[in-house]
């Protein structure tokens, strides 16, 4: 009897070990897994992008670094501290869920604003002026919200041909995803926020309670959204237009119509007729 107490003692022992070490192993393996929703801090002008963490008292200089750190299939917050934030370069933006709006305390609207650059080479029609940086999206949502959002301005104004790789926003070779505006006043420079002007794949434009104006210096009817045919869900409810403007043809370009008035190319809840 006392050996078969002793051979139970055992093998209670061993098992409490092995469930020990699988405990711990879980929990290592888990603790290793990056934290996929972040909430990072953005300041322009005493930001860190080397040695910043992105917190709210060490924020990164520049959006791109905070949505670049958001890692791939993740998303989060980035919070904008009261000043101008300028894009500089054009960000990539793959399978992220992204929510862009202004610090908690700040009294002061953030502006957010892309810049008109040289074209790294001609586009398909031979055209190297006026490109723009901003935010290329593959499979992705952007929200922004609480913020002024200002378009770039061209850097070459003689031009007569621009690259088609302008706007705020624009799709990369595959579906676009969501972009969502809610809150902001949008400022229209010479290009427009959104582009959909290449190929079939489909984004989502969503507009909800903004104030939206134009002011480039050399293009006065500066579009919000162009389409040039390709197809995207376009959805807008409470937003402030100019006395006298429109969606369709004014503010919303490109659109497609079939023989009865109907349209092919856009689905929306905004009367384009």
């Amino acid at each position: 009897m006392s050996a078969l107490l002793a051979e139970a003692t055992r093998l209670v022992a061993m098992f409490q070990d092995k469930e020990k070490s699988i405990k711990d192993a879980v929990a290592a393996a888990v603790s290793a897994v990056p934290a996929m929703s972040k909430v990072y801090y953005v300041n322009a002008i005493t930001g860190d992008d080397a040695a910043g963490t992105g917190d709210k008292l060490k924020p990164f200089k520049t959006v791109a670094k905070a949505v670049n750190t958001i890692p791939y299939g993740g998303g989060g917050y980035v919070r904008l501290f009261g000043h101008e934030h300028v894009i500089e370069s054009l960000i990539f933006v793959a399978s992220k869920n992204l929510t862009i709006t202004v610090a908690e305390g700040e009294t002061v609207m953030p502006t957010l604003r892309n810049i008109c650059v040289q074209a790294n080479g001609a586009d398909g029609a031979g055209n190297q002026d006026n490109s723009t940086t901003g935010f290329m999206l593959d499979s992705s949502t952007v929200v922004l919200g609480s913020i002024r959002i200002r378009t770039a301005n061209y850097s070459k104004p003689e031009s007569t041909t621009n690259n088609v790789y302008t706007g705020f926003f624009r799709r990369y070779d595959r579906p676009m995803g969501m972009i969502h505006v809610t809150g902001c006043e949008i400022e229209l420079g010479d290009t427009a926020l959104t582009r959909h002007t290449i190929n079939g794949q489909t984004g989502i434009v969503s507009l909800y309670l903004n104030k939206i104006s134009r002011v480039g210096p050399v293009v006065k009817n500066t579009p919000l959204i162009e389409t040039a045919g390709s197809p995207i869900i376009f959805a807008a409810q409470s937003n402030t237009l100019p006395a006298g403007a429109k969606w369709s043809g004014d503010y919303l370009t490109g659109v497609v119509f079939d023989s009865n008035g109907a349209t092919r190319s856009v689905v929306t809840n905004v009367n384009l007729v």
